[in-house]
């Protein structure tokens, strides 16, 4: 069993997480680095142990790395170590080793997508119970290092990562002693170390013609292929950010890839992320019908045990967050129930943002994760979670109704506010929401990101 969480971590760069340009910067970094890694990538107790609490993670998935800065780079270029978002990433590298131990390792950041939607994702790996696999190498031609199919001709032009980024994976020189490992990964006839490997940014139908999705300068699907260690299973890894405009096209270009229409004895397929396609439009939905007729299990599923998309699961799969100036924490107090006037959990902090006018929507139920196991599928509780610190985990202070069965439980997650929701009745609007929106309380968690993380285990 591997635990991974996913997390869309917003605009990620080293400002989110250490800021020294003033001293209220400061504080306020460091206040979203203790709300990254203190309560939600490993949560230290609060005073009040939350029931089933999730061990520590052998997986941690950040997307929406922010590499749309004005330099010249290229899809399938690792990220420079020098850029605030380069050292961001190493700066997190180093925060969780320090929270969980020297043995964590990153694989290097890979530009995905161009002309002003450029990102990356970042996979950190517990190098005891994980290893990386490629499936890309790190070579050169003409003097030009990228990440490419590890191909014959790629792999005797196989090249060292800048120092950062190749020490940030197992090696022999590694100066952690625990990393100093020579792992390898077998690319043909010929054993890769895990240190010049590479995740796949760019996706070939089986003829080889290049998927988009849909656009070429559309950020394609990172492929990192895991190695479970003490399982011997490989766990072949797909994080997903679509762009909001051409999400739909995006997100049903996804099954196209060759290598999703079936998982291999031994082997997982996980495609997870934020699609940008709300699962419970009945107009766009049929963006992840393609995955889900090769079988797919949807963690986060808008059917009930009928088959059909149930409007009463809507609030259980929400996972994007409202902006400070709109979101609340009002019950729906009897009437019908709005954005910012709803039910349990929901309230009126989950939801999308539209412009003109702007306004709480509806939408959120963006991120999801799907996971294939090969036939006959396993039965397997995969304990999904949605990392909810405004309310908590699982959503247990209302009866379970049978129509959302499947989305309550997971794992046990504390509210983080200074001042925490009354639940299960939530804030009546004739009360007042008091402090709710301020940096203590829903403000911070905000700030952080307006995603909440996923958890599951596979």
């Amino acid at each position: 069993m591997t635990r991974i969480l996913y997390w869309n971590l917003r605009n990620f760069t080293q400002a989110k997480i250490y800021r020294n340009d003033s001293w209220a910067g400061f504080v306020e970094s460091q206040s979203r680095l203790d709300h990254i890694l203190n309560e939600v990538i490993a949560p230290t107790p609060p005073p009040v142990l939350p029931a089933n609490s999730p061990p520590p993670p052998d997986l941690i998935v950040i997307a929406e790395v922010y590499s749309r800065v004005r330099e010249v780079s290229y899809q399938g270029n690792v990220l420079n170590r020098a850029s605030s978002v380069g050292r961001g990433v190493l700066m997190l590298l180093d925060q969780i080793r320090n929270k969980l131990g020297n043995t964590w390792c990153l694989v290097p950041p890979l530009m995905l997508g161009d002309l002003g939607i450029r990102e990356a994702v970042a996979v950190f790996y517990d190098s005891t119970s994980i290893g990386f696999a490629g499936p890309y190498v790190w070579s050169t031609d003409n003097g030009l290092s990228l990440a490419r199919e590890a191909t014959p001709g790629n792999v005797a032009a196989i090249a060292d990562y800048p120092a950062d980024w190749r020490n940030a994976m197992p090696n022999p020189a590694n100066p952690i002693t625990a990393l100093q490992l020579n792992r390898t990964w077998a690319a043909g006839a010929v054993q890769v170390p895990e240190w010049r490997g590479a995740g796949q940014w760019e996706h070939h139908t089986a003829g080889g013609v290049r998927i988009d999705f849909p656009y070429p300068q559309s950020r394609s699907p990172f492929y990192t292929r895991m190695r479970d260690i003490g399982g011997a299973r490989t766990l072949n890894l797909y994080t997903v950010h679509t762009s909001p405009a051409s999400a739909v096209a995006g997100t049903r270009n996804i099954a196209d890839i060759p290598a999703l229409a079936a998982a291999p004895a031994n082997e997982v397929n996980i495609v997870v992320g934020d699609f940008n396609v709300e699962t419970f439009n009945m107009n766009v939905n049929g963006a992840y019908r393609p995955l889900v007729n090769l079988n797919y299990s949807w963690l986060l599923d808008p059917r009930d045990g009928t088959g059909n998309i149930n409007a009463a699961r809507h609030p259980y799969c929400l996972t994007h967050l409202l902006p400070v100036d709109l979101a609340t924490p009002f019950n729906a107090n009897g009437a019908a129930p709005d954005p910012q006037h709803n039910v349990y959990p929901r309230f009126g902090y989950l939801g999308g943002t539209a412009i003109n006018p702007r306004r709480a929507t509806d939408s959120g139920c963006i991120d999801n994760v799907f996971v294939l196991y090969p036939a006959p599928a396993p039965g397997h509780n995969f304990n999904t979670t949605i990392v909810n610190t405004v309310v908590g985990k699982p959503y247990a202070p209302l009866p379970p109704a049978p129509a959302v069965a499947g989305l309550t439980g997971g794992y046990g997650y504390s509210s983080r506010l200074a001042a925490p929701v009354p639940l299960p009745a939530g804030v009546n609007p004739a009360a007042g929401a008091g402090g709710f929106a301020t940096w203590p309380n829903f403000g911070r968690i905000a700030d952080v990101s307006d995603h909440m993380a996923i958890v599951f285990d596979v």
